[in-house]
């Protein structure tokens, strides 16, 4: 095992220059806001065998460009790498 939420959030920081709406300590969840159209960013990440997120824009019309990810531990360093890019692309 590589990494938990916190680690998983400075993958994607770092890697894919996302930034997070909220800045409250998370556990495992946290809200990410991506570039592209979310639904086109989970289905990208399904393709690649990822499970990306939910969007929540259709809950919280201010969150239109934001999903709600999960890293945990047993998520390997690679999977979190590919859902980075998968989030960025």
């Amino acid at each position: 095992s590589w990494g938990g939420g916190g680690r998983g959030m400075r993958v994607i920081r770092d890697e894919a220059g996302l930034s997070f709406p909220f800045s409250a300590p998370t556990f495992n969840e946290f809200v990410v806001e991506v570039k592209d159209d979310p639904e086109r960013v989970l289905e990208r990440l399904r393709d690649e065998g990822l499970l990306g997120g939910i969007a929540l824009g259709r809950w919280y019309p201010e969150l239109e460009r934001a999903l709600l990810v999960c890293v945990t531990e047993m998520n390997p360093k690679g999977a979190i790498d590919r859902l980075a890019r998968g989030l960025k692309a």
